[in-house]
This record gives C-alpha cells, structure tokens and sequence, in this order.
C-alpha cells in the first residue's frame, strides 16, 4: 500500500507545519536529476542532512547504497512540493511502466502528478501550453484506470477528501472515465475525450472575480447570475486555445445542464444534453457531495448516492446513475 504521507499536498503540509515531505527512493528515476535538493534523516529526531544537491543526478549506485543502509525514502523541502510533482509529471510514463512498483504506488504518484498539472492549468488558465500537459496526463489516465489489473479501491485510497479546484478536478476525471467505462464506453479516444472535458470542466471558474469564488455564505441574485456564466467563459477560454475536441469544449460548456431544463448557462433539456456531458455532470455532482468545504462537511457514498436519487430524479440521466451505483456498490468509501 502506497504512503500517502509521501504526496501530501501542500495545504496538508502548512496545517501540519512540517519542513520536509518524504519521498519514496522507488519514485525517484535513475540517472536523472532531481529539481530540488534530496536530505536523509539519519535517525528519527536528528536534523535532516543535504545528500543530493538538485540538478545532480542520482544513481543506481547510490539507490543501493541507501538501501544497505535501511534507508528506503529521502526528504524534500516542503517549499519544493510543485517542483517534485512536475517531475514526477515529467517521468510518469517511466514510472508507470515500472515493473517493480505495485499498482497502488502507481496510483499516488498519478494522482500527485494530476494534482500539480491541474494547479499548474488553474493558475495559468491562458497558457496553452499548460492545457497541452493536461491533454497528455488525462490520455495517461485513461491508459492507466483501463489497466487489467487496476481495481476501483486503487482510486478511492489517494483521491483527497478536501475540496480544492484542482483535486477536485482530478477526482472527476477520474470518476468521469471510470463511470464512462462502467457505461460501456471503451474507445481510448473518446475515453481520453472524456477526460480532457472532466479535467477542464471547471476552468471557467478562473475567470470570475476571486471574492465570488472565496464566499462561504450565499450568493445575492446578481452574483448568482454572474457564477452561472463560468461553463460559457470556460468554454470561450478554451475554444480560443484551439486544442481541444468538441466533446471536450461541449462537457466544460454544459456540465451544469439538467435534463428538465433548470441548469446553466443554456438551459437546454433532454437528448440535447450529450451522453457525454450527462456522465461528468453526475461525477462532478457525486464527487462535489463526498469531499470536505469550509462550509459543508462531505458524506458517504451511500448518502451521496441517496441524495442525488431523492433529489435529482428526473435531472440526471438515471441510467448513467445505476451504472455509478453499480461501479460504487461495493466501495467502502
């Protein structure tokens, strides 16, 4: 089972006040160099000590030396966590195919890559060469929940509880491609489609004003009216960018669209609402439901998926719906 200590995120570690993040030798590729300096703690208490400075590479020698020494994880600096997080990005495919890793190591280390590409896509939204990663990660995503020997539990154990916009956009892509599967869908490039629109459904969200998006109370009309107009401004955002499918730009367009016509920003009703855009709309509703807010403590699968029975009838495609059931039936999240 993967430590999760090894990709705690960077709220998790100003909470804990903590100096330096552990990272597992195995993450670590051979004869590569490290963006950021490696410390070894010779024993628990004792300061943490320089071992590699960044920009060297480190060795298969100096992996063994390590590992006769009982030495299995190395320390970052927590200031570092982004840098170590895009080379992961940087080396995911390698690691991946690494034979040694389980499955479950593989999962954190995607789910901690994911995270840094979707924080990097959100504070940069108008970088198109950030959207380009994305692409890459999502298609990487897919390969990788279309693995024989991946199961659900794989996924649950490292996606976050605590809403942040870009964990959360992580979590629905996830959840997107896994309940698209679930559906029927297998073609790799509409699963990857699929993802692309998951992992951006949200952006539009970067172009309202900062104070809408930090309320913890209830929005006036007026702001309400102004939040509805997100999918349209992410949609243009990326339409602009000129590097996504129509799938993708119709998911960020629509996800907000109810079936009885009470959604945003187009209102539009029934079969006009792709099967597509219906799958991430219920995953990002299911998902949005099970994590933490400052204002709304998440819940359980089971009543999450009791919610949105009871309460969304008629305004989720219901069939999609059992699929998630089914896909979740035996989750013990």
């Amino acid at each position: 089972m993967a430590d999760k200590s090894a990709l705690v995120s960077p709220a998790d570690s100003d909470t804990e006040n903590v100096q330096y993040l552990p990272v597992q030798l195995d993450y670590l590729r051979l004869e590569h160099a490290a963006p950021m300096d490696l410390y070894i703690q010779p024993a628990p208490g004792q300061p943490f000590v320089l071992y590699c400075e960044k920009n060297l590479q480190f060795t298969n020698s100096a992996r063994l030396s390590l590992i006769k020494n009982n030495i299995t994880q190395l320390y970052i600096p927590k200031q570092h966590f982004r840098e170590y997080q895009r080379y992961l990005n940087e080396h995911l495919l390698d690691i991946l195919r690494d034979n040694i890793l389980p499955v479950q190591e593989k999962a954190s280390i995607l789910y901690s890559a994911a995270q840094g590409v979707a924080q990097d896509i959100l504070e940069q939204p108008g970088k198109r060469d950030t959207v380009q990663v994305g692409k890459k990660m999502a298609g990487m995503t897919v390969g990788f929940l279309k693995r024989s020997d991946f199961v659900l539990e794989h996924f649950l154990h490292v996606i976050s509880d605590d809403y942040y916009l870009f964990t959360h956009s992580i979590n629905v892509v996830g959840y997107s491609v896994l309940l698209a599967i679930q559906a029927g869908y297998k073609d790799d490039a509409l699963l990857r489609e699929i993802a692309n629109g998951a992992l951006l459904h949200d952006i539009g969200k970067t172009q309202l004003p900062r104070e809408l998006m930090t309320r913890k109370g209830s929005l006036r009309k007026e702001e309400w009216l102004i939040m509805q107009q997100y999918p349209r401004l992410g949609y243009e955002l990326m339409h602009k960018h000129d590097c996504l499918g129509e799938i993708a730009l119709d998911i960020i367009l629509h996800h907000q669209e109810k079936l009885q016509g009470q959604g945003y920003p187009d209102k539009i009703t029934g079969d006009t609402i792709s099967p597509y855009v219906r799958i991430v709309t219920i995953a990002d509703i299911f998902d949005a439901l099970t994590t933490d807010r400052p204002y709304q403590r998440g819940v359980s699968t089971f009543e999450a998926l009791r919610t949105m029975r009871e309460t969304l009838h008629g305004e989720i495609d219901m069939t999609l719906f059992r699929h998630l059931i089914s896909l979740l039936g035996k989750s013990p999240r």
